[in-house]
C-alpha cells in the first residue's frame, strides 16, 4: 500500500512539474556577448532558425525541432539546402542537435544559456 502510494505522488509530481515550468517552448531565444552572438528561433509549426554571429561572421542553419515534453528539445538540420542559399547564409557545419530547457523562460545550447525575448 505504501509503495503504491509514493509511486502515485511521484508520477503526479512529474507530471505537474513538466507542464507548469515548461509549457510551450516556441518563442525567440538569445545571448548576446561582446564579440557574439547566439539565437534561436523555435515556431510554433516545428521550424526552428538557429543563427550564430562570431565578430562579423554570421552563420545560420534551418530545420524542425521536436520537443519530448520533460526538458529536450532536438534539432533536426534541413539537409535538402541549395547550395547558392547555402553559401549566403554562412552554413554551419557543425551546431548543436538538442537543447535542454532549464526554466520557462531559459535553454541551454550548448555550453551557453540563452533567453526568451
Amino acid at each position: 500500500m505504501r509503495l503504491t502510494t509514493v509511486i502515485s505522488i511521484f508520477i503526479c509530481c512529474a507530471s505537474c512539474r513538466s507542464t507548469a515550468v515548461h509549457g510551450n517552448p516556441s518563442g525567440e531565444y538569445a545571448i548576446k556577448g561582446k564579440d557574439y552572438e547566439i539565437y534561436l528561433n523555435l515556431r510554433p509549426d516545428s521550424s526552428f532558425i538557429y543563427r550564430e554571429k562570431n565578430m562579423e561572421v554570421t552563420s545560420e542553419a534551418k530545420g524542425k525541432w521536436k520537443y519530448n515534453l520533460i526538458d529536450t528539445i532536438y534539432l533536426m538540420r534541413d539537409t535538402a539546402i541549395p547550395l547558392p542559399e547555402m553559401l549566403a547564409s554562412g552554413y554551419i557545419k557543425v551546431m548543436p542537435d538538442r537543447v535542454v530547457i532549464k526554466s520557462k523562460n531559459a535553454i541551454k545550447v550548448g555550453a551557453s544559456t540563452l533567453n526568451r525575448k
